[in-house]
């Protein structure tokens, strides 16, 4: 085959450094610009995004070209320099290191939307942390999650009650494991 195809949906979620909440509501609809800009320089189609407090997922299709790694570390790295350099914060804004990125069957890009467009509400009930944990277990990767927990924070997992998830909120029912 002399031809390359690929249609690869990337979830992408990251942190601001620490966790901190300098994303405040007025300053989002620049940052989603910003971020925005940086995807499509790196012909990357965006097409959802949300922006919470601490942390923000992205929706985009990945250029064939690059990995996944290279491009969320570009985002993130521009994203900041422009915000820094453009004095946008009072403060100085940096992401955390470090992402977690999911492969997004094409069936699945609505519900995917949808989940941007709850943030506010999934984040009335659970943090970022709880979030990802549930996300992590989803989609499979309870040992890579274990592996990166201290030996307190597997415990405080094992033996915690944590609210009942639902997981049609990150895949949906046709295509859920039971």
């Amino acid at each position: 085959m002399s031809s390359s195809f690929s249609r690869i949906w990337i979830h992408a979620m990251w942190t601001t450094k620490n966790q901190s909440p300098l994303i405040q509501t007025s300053f989002r609809p620049k940052l989603n610009e910003i971020i925005a800009i940086q995807f499509q320089e790196m012909g990357c189609h965006l097409e959802a995004i949300s922006a919470m407090s601490d942390h923000i997922h992205c929706l985009f299709l990945q250029n064939k070209s690059k990995n996944t790694a290279e491009i969320i570390k570009t985002v993130k790295g521009n994203s900041s320099h422009l915000i820094n350099f453009g004095n946008l914060l009072p403060e100085k804004f940096s992401w955390q290191k470090g992402y977690a990125a999911f492969a997004v069957s094409h069936t699945e890009i609505e519900s995917s939307i949808k989940l941007f467009a709850d943030q506010d509400l999934i984040h009335c009930n659970s943090t970022y942390n709880q979030e990802l944990e549930k996300i992590l277990i989803i989609n499979g990767l309870e040992k890579d999650l274990q592996d990166s927990l201290s030996y307190k924070e597997r415990y405080r997992l094992r033996f915690n009650t944590i609210p009942n998830y639902k997981k049609d909120h990150f895949i949906s029912k046709s295509t859920s494991r039971t």
